[in-house]
């Protein structure tokens, strides 16, 4: 018979790992309260520690700036060239489309999308510049309106689970 009640160390993990999000979160609060004029501060802190707290060695933040345009403002771990192709494929990426619909969203980077016959140029990219990775991205919201969005990019293709969008979302409730 199968025990329904978590173990202590079972207990112990989730609180520890419930205190480093509190704690991450206050974190950022408190850069947010010390930095009400700089944006950029506020805004790679909060890519750093989501990257953090997720175990993603990668994260960006974009801003739409009118009429329709999307731009990197923080990034947290990227390289230049990883930079470069986010911040110019966000006209079309996946960035835009989290944006335009209001919905957070996971893409999967794998190799075999990479080397089938018609992948599109970016797929090719994608690929080449993170490997097997999934992709978790979250529309930065003021009220109804898409500002921005967050991405975070976790090495393999396990994916996110429902904490993860929880995670993200309220990290990008504070933007």
């Amino acid at each position: 018979m199968v025990d329904p009640y978590p173990t202590y160390e079972e207990l112990a993990a989730t609180n520890a790992a419930l205190r480093a999000q509190q704690t991450a979160m206050a974190d950022v609060l408190a850069v947010i309260s010390g930095s009400a004029f700089d944006l950029h501060k506020i805004l790679s802190n909060l890519a750093e520690t989501a990257s953090r707290l997720l175990a993603a060695p990668w994260a960006i933040i974009a801003q739409v700036f009118p009429p329709d345009s999307l731009r990197a403002v923080a990034h947290f771990g990227m390289t230049d060239e990883q930079r470069t192709y986010s911040t110019s494929s966000m006209a079309q990426g996946t960035m835009h489309k989290v944006v335009a619909s209001k919905r957070s969203t996971v893409v999967i980077s794998r190799r075999e999308e990479a080397e089938q016959a018609g992948p599109t140029e970016r797929t090719r990219d994608r690929y080449r510049l993170w490997g097997t990775a999934s992709f978790l991205v979250v529309p930065l919201l003021r009220g109804d309106e898409a500002i921005g969005a967050i991405a975070v990019v976790r090495e393999g293709d396990l994916g996110y689970v429902d904490a993860d969008f929880t995670l993200l979302e309220t990290f990008a409730a504070q933007a």
